[in-house]
């Protein structure tokens, strides 16, 4: 019984201690990619920021307006808006709704060359089709070529700022396939405190020690020069559908995921056939999700 109690201390410890070196290690390297200001040109490449809403009154305007002032910046930004169907079924169960609300600022803040809405009609299906909807639609657009066109996904209760949206610019303008941003949960923590939401607020700390002990490590991992590559290669890295963002054509694989929640996940983006190098530092962006 001794040895069962030494054996299980140490394995205690020992993940005690991992855990303090990936979280160490993510945030200095983190801080180290923060410093970035300054927009790169444009590179001929496109990126396409897709926002799937579904009942998102109470932020739907100020996320609008936010985006709208990044459209006016970045000449290469592509903001798109996906409604559906959805939001409707069985009448309006509020007044106005997203989509009244959507339309209203599409007329009071137009930009139409870089502000795109599609409508996805079918009440019936999920938020990978309402993505996949979007995505055909985006394709056929044919603004550039389809190695200089990318596609990021992103929840609408996200807030980004320049400083992320150039990060990602770097990455797609330098041809990286693949590129994921992770998130920290962390920018409202304060004032939910005081609102006295302690459960949401550990929910907050907890997805952030995810991201900086479990996703940021294990993109470094691949990325690193180790004796086994055979190894490397074999390990997955775990993609998330909030900061995703792909090169050319491609769509996403409903199978075996929720109808009605995000695609979250390595199972569901590993079925949607993605190829290509996780960017080095692309996981770093300084955006973080609200």
């Amino acid at each position: 019984m001794l040895y069962i109690w030494i054996a299980l201390s140490a394995y205690i410890v020992t993940k005690i201690i991992i855990a303090i070196l990936q979280l160490w290690d993510s945030w200095m390297f983190i801080r180290k990619a923060h410093g970035y200001t300054e927009i790169c040109p444009s590179d001929n490449v496109l990126v396409y920021l897709v926002m799937p809403v579904l009942h998102e009154e109470p932020l739907i305007r100020s996320l609008y307006v936010q985006l709208y002032e990044f459209a006016k910046q970045l000449p290469w930004l592509r903001i798109v808006f996906v409604t559906t169907a959805r939001e409707r079924v069985g009448g309006k169960a509020i007044e106005p709704d997203t989509i009244d609300i959507l339309l209203e600022c599409l007329k009071s803040h137009p930009c139409s060359d870089q502000i795109l809405h599609y409508h996805f009609p079918n009440a019936h299906e999920g938020l990978a089709e309402q993505l996949n909807f979007a995505l055909v639609a985006i394709q056929q657009i044919q603004e550039c070529a389809p190695d200089k066109a990318y596609v990021a996904v992103y929840n609408a209760d996200s807030r980004l700022d320049l400083t992320a949206l150039g990060w990602l610019h770097i990455f797609a303008a330098s041809g990286f396939p693949v590129i994921q941003q992770s998130s920290l949960f962390l920018a409202n923590i304060r004032p939910i405190i005081r609102d006295g939401s302690i459960l949401a607020a550990a929910n907050g700390f907890f997805q952030s020690n995810w991201s900086l002990q479990h996703e940021i490590p294990r993109y470094r991992f691949t990325k690193k020069k180790i004796i086994f590559r055979q190894l490397r290669d074999i390990i997955p890295v775990h993609c998330v559908g909030h900061g995703l963002l792909c090169q050319g054509r491609w769509k996403i694989s409903p199978a075996g995921r929720s109808k009605t929640r995000p695609a979250e996940g390595l199972g569901s983006w590993r079925r949607s056939g993605f190829e290509g190098r996780m960017a080095s530092g692309a996981e770093a962006c300084a955006g973080r999700r609200v």
